[in-house]
């Protein structure tokens, strides 16, 4: 295979992993797949700003608390030129509460050595906040 198709499929990894993170060992599973010095950035100030690891890691491991169906990954578009892999997908789960959560996403990880080493999350961070975060009080 090519750098770019190990890369995607890597990526690919990663969403099926997300998607069904509630699941034992998963988080852990899809923790390995991100290199030790990893960032990811996500849109917003409300939601987003730039983690590292651990930080990434503290938000991976609580999604399980959150929902109450797996995430659906919907991949409307792939991108992959070298260490880059850009994904536009619809994501949709339901919350604990019993809501429908849906928002459009793109994706934008950084691949090197067969480990996820930076990402970018631009998403709509409205629907965000009002599914995530606690109402004001």
């Amino acid at each position: 295979m090519s750098l770019e198709e190990d890369n995607r499929a890597l990526v690919a990894r990663a969403l099926n992993l997300l998607a069904y993170i509630a699941q034992p060992g998963k988080t852990r599973e899809y923790l390995d797949l991100f290199s030790d010095d990893m960032t990811w950035w996500v849109a917003g100030d409300v939601v987003g700003g730039q983690m590292d690891r651990a930080q990434y890691a503290a938000m991976i491991e609580n999604i399980p608390a959150i929902l109450s169906a797996p995430f659906v990954f919907t991949v409307t578009g792939w991108t992959c030129q070298g260490d880059r892999v850009a994904v536009e997908a619809v994501g949709k789960t339901v919350l604990k509460d019993g809501r429908p959560y849906e928002n459009l996403l793109h994706l934008l990880y950084i691949v090197r050595g067969g480990k996820i080493v930076a990402g970018k999350e631009y998403l709509d961070t409205a629907r965000s906040a009002a599914a995530f975060m606690p109402p004001p009080h």
